[in-house]
């Protein structure tokens, strides 16, 4: 079975096949996620977002790419680190143990969006450390709002992806962020179409 590192290093060869990237990254394995960092990531999402918001926001088509192009400088400057944007797909196991994927992109896709300078909707990115640990802080609120899970809203993961358990599993595809420039893609974040209020919402 490959590990998360083989797949990371299968993501760098593609991005540089694609002439994306061009990065030389072995994930080292040293750990850099603790219990503070934890308590220091939630308070800088309620900065930006409410509770409601932040659900709302994540129902959004590509909102892990705004996230993570939002986090990523502040997950570096808190453990002085480069954190690698991925994009990738998501495996999980759900309770009837049947294999659910989220984000998987084909090569032909890949390839597509950047003809079409067009950013596929269901595309999921989160961070890689140089330790191989992740830190994806869309996922498990995408994952709740998807099957009305509501103690999972805002939940993050943050472990090294070959410790993931439940049958999860992270696969790296494309490392960096110029995927994203060379769809034509705007990162920027709307707050206030998320974080308006039910009443306003419900008159729209």
């Amino acid at each position: 079975m490959q590990t998360y590192n083989d797949l990371f290093q299968d993501a760098i060869a593609l991005s540089k096949k694609l002439e994306l990237e061009d990065i030389t990254l072995t994930l080292d394995g040293k750990k850099l996620i603790a219990e503070w960092l934890m308590y220091e990531l939630g308070p800088k999402i309620a900065e930006h977002f409410s509770r409601e918001g932040f659900v709302r926001f994540m129902n959004a088509p590509q909102s892990s790419v705004r996230l993570h192009h939002l986090f990523q400088p502040i997950i570096n400057e808190l453990l002085n680190i480069n954190a690698v944007v991925t994009t990738g797909f998501v495996t999980v196991a759900n309770d009837a143990n049947e294999v659910e994927e989220f984000g998987r992109l084909d090569d032909d896709a890949i390839l597509q969006a950047m003809q079409n300078q067009e950013t596929p909707e269901k595309i999921h990115t989160w961070l890689t450390l140089p330790s191989g640990e992740i830190i994806d802080l869309a996922f498990m609120t995408i994952y709740a709002a998807l099957y009305h899970e509501e103690s999972l809203i805002g939940n993050i993961v943050a472990k090294h992806a070959d410790e993931l358990t439940g049958g999860m599993v992270y696969t790296p595809q494309l490392v960096g962020e110029t995927f994203y420039e060379k769809c034509n893609f705007d990162f920027r974040i709307d707050y206030a179409k998320f974080e308006k209020d039910d009443e306003a919402e419900e008159e729209a």
